[in-house]
């Protein structure tokens, strides 16, 4: 189970233009005993809101994709692991949707966030992403996992990097 973020936890960085401004607060935490990044992108938020993102929303997204990442993961290897297949090497054996599940694992959170603050507003389209270690499956590319309003999985993964 995770726990409780304060805004404390995390180094800050600030940019501004005449537009926007952006804060970024990063901090790590543990996922199945591994480390993991966690990044959160408020953009035109209040300063003062800022600490009640972090203690409410984010919170709650890092709470479900703990009590989710199974799930996550077995939903990444259902949709990836004939595609892995398809990258062996001469001489590797194939794999099972068990085998890729098993070698991947959860290395960056990104949570961001536009507008005024309002903790009881759902995830808007696109900010939750979270990147997975291939374990050299895809040749070292990271696999990105966007996640939907409604915390519903999105059907492709993709590589990056």
């Amino acid at each position: 189970m995770s726990r409780q973020w304060t805004i404390s936890d995390f180094q800050k960085e600030f940019e501004e233009t005449e537009k926007w401004t952006c804060t970024t607060y990063t901090s790590k935490g543990k996922i199945n005993k591994r480390a993991v990044k966690i990044e959160i992108q408020l953009e035109n938020f209040e300063p003062n809101d800022h600490a009640n993102y972090i203690s409410n929303t984010a919170n709650r997204h890092i709470n479900w994709i703990v009590d989710n990442i199974d799930t996550i993961r077995s939903h990444v290897a259902t949709k990836m692991t004939s595609r892995a297949n398809d990258w062996l090497q001469e001489g590797e054996n194939e794999m099972n949707e068990y085998d890729f599940r098993e070698r991947v694992f959860l290395t960056e959170i990104k949570i961001s966030a536009t507008g005024e603050f309002d903790p009881n507003i759902p995830i808007e389209e696109g900010n939750l992403v979270l990147y997975f270690n291939d374990d050299d499956i895809f040749g070292g590319h990271t696999i990105q996992v966007w996640i939907d309003k409604g915390y519903v999985i999105d059907e492709d993964p993709t590589l990056m990097g």
